[in-house]
């Protein structure tokens, strides 16, 4: 997790912490309820040092439901939020193609071969989870990277040589 969600994790078992001890709950019993709130949300024992941001987003929507009982939104909200990382990356993986293919409305095409090529069998890049979705937007950002400035992938260039590598690089490429 980041420093971030590190602090929102706190914070909000502060919440639930504070709300069991307002009803009378030991504050050491409070703290041991917070692992068995983690099994509760992920069926599992896990600490919240190994969450991924899935196991962030349940728990989260197991503490709001203790704080906030009457605000199902907050808590549907929550679970939403690895559809709504997934969308972005996605928004995000269509920016970088573009900046890759010569013709509009490429993209997807471009994307859905980039996907079978680097993660294998015929799934496209609206399937990949997210850790794939971020690995597949790295690797167009260093593709990018090699298409703007060449000299970083093929040593020094002449200064003319540069929109000559950019064109045969672009000439080459099918999409």
């Amino acid at each position: 997790m980041s420093p971030a969600q590190i602090n929102l994790y706190f914070r909000e078992w502060g919440a639930v912490r504070k709300h069991y001890t307002s009803t009378g709950i030991d504050p050491k019993l409070a703290d041991s309820k917070r692992h068995e709130l983690h099994r509760r949300a992920l069926g599992c024992m896990k600490s919240s040092k190994d969450f991924t941001n899935a196991d962030l987003d349940k728990v989260l929507g197991v503490f709001r439901a203790i704080t906030s009982p009457a605000d199902l939104g907050a808590q549907l909200r929550q679970l939403d939020q690895s559809e709504e990382r997934a969308e972005a990356l996605i928004g995000r993986a269509r920016d970088l193609a573009a900046r890759c293919v010569s013709r509009p409305g490429l993209e997807g095409t471009y994307l859905d071969g980039l996907a079978r090529k680097i993660f294998g069998g015929a799934q496209g890049y609206r399937r990949l989870s997210e850790k794939n979705l971020a690995a597949l937007c790295g690797i167009l950002q260093r593709r990018i990277a090699q298409l703007t400035n060449p000299a970083r992938a093929r040593g020094k260039q002449a200064p003319g040589e540069l929109a000559a590598a950019c064109q045969a690089e672009t000439a080459k490429n099918p999409f």
